[in-house]
């Protein structure tokens, strides 16, 4: 019996000048420039694209109908290019070494008919932030595919909710050593991973009202697990706070709640839908009861 196997490819894109691997996908750690791509498949790679298309042939035959370029966070790859550079946005260059690769594939065979442009829309994580809007990320984006026949697939999720979600922690206590100042909380990686994962950037806001004049000074904000990673912010300029304290780590609508862990035996938060002046608890905070059900 012959089989009919469908998948898509993922390629990254190399880009230089960036440095958090981990979060920009298309970074090359190496390098301290903006560089040009690579975007000619070598004798090797020809080779490989064509064995998968034609892989298992006996069996199982791999039809490669889609392409989808990873590229990462679209907004720190853009900070990191040139100031006033234009001529390097990561989209628009990894659309076309996709569409590049594609006519590349087509001379083995290989018919490409689905392009996955993936997400990239930008999230302001930072107040300096500064993205374009949806209408202005796309237009370039739209025109650079207007010949394209085959299907487009966008994944825009991450900019639809991650500034709809925010992390409410309790501090603990403060901790100076003479040079650094500690705020402990009760939120730490198990319940927000992104800036312990790949040194994502989260704002940070005192709930607690302060009185005017209350002076700032630079602070880290960790949490109460026993890792030399687990922070939620470096070098925030905060009031000095007490214990019972609270403070909202903003824009976690996005891989927030949904990485969280109950790692060291921490039971996961609460959630809490608000419209306005009304609120709805939609998920009870687990108890710890429930952690232990399943153990015998």
């Amino acid at each position: 019996m012959r089989i009919l196997l469908a998948c898509s490819l993922a390629f990254n894109v190399v880009f230089a000048g960036v440095y958090v691997w981990s979060l920009e996908r298309g970074a090359d750690r190496d390098a301290i420039t903006w560089a040009t791509r690579q975007l000619d498949l070598t004798p090797a790679q020809q080779t490989e694209l064509a064995e998968l298309h034609r892989a298992v042939r006996a069996d199982v035959r791999a039809m490669v109908g889609g392409l989808r370029p990873a590229i990462g966070d679209a907004v720190r790859l853009i900070r990191a290019a040139k100031p006033g550079d234009t001529t390097h946005e990561p989209p628009l260059q990894a659309i076309g070494a996709a569409l590049e690769f594609v006519s590349s594939a087509r001379q083995f065979g290989v018919e490409i008919d689905a392009l996955n442009i993936g997400g990239g829309f930008p999230v302001a994580y930072r107040d300096d932030d500064a993205p374009p809007s949806i209408e202005a990320f796309a237009e370039p984006i739209v025109s650079r595919l207007e010949s394209w026949p085959g299907r487009i697939i966008l994944e825009p999720g991450r900019s639809v909710v991650a500034d709809a979600g925010a992390l409410l922690t309790t501090v603990q206590y403060e901790k100076f050593d003479g040079q650094h100042r500690l705020v402990v909380v009760d939120a730490g990686m198990h319940t927000l991973i992104r800036p312990a994962l790949y040194e994502a950037y989260h704002r940070v806001w005192p709930v607690t009202h302060t009185p005017a004049g209350n002076m700032r000074y630079s602070a880290a904000v960790a949490g109460p697990i026993c890792e030399s990673a687990d922070f939620l912010a470096r070098d925030r300029s905060l009031p000095l706070l007490s214990a019972g304290d609270r403070l909202a780590i903003l824009d976690v609508g996005a891989y927030g709640f949904s990485m969280a862990s109950n790692y060291n035996s921490h039971p996961l938060p609460a959630e809490v839908l608000v419209d306005g002046d009304s609120c709805w608890l939609i998920r009870q905070r687990q108890s710890l009861d429930s952690l232990v059900r399943d153990e015998e």
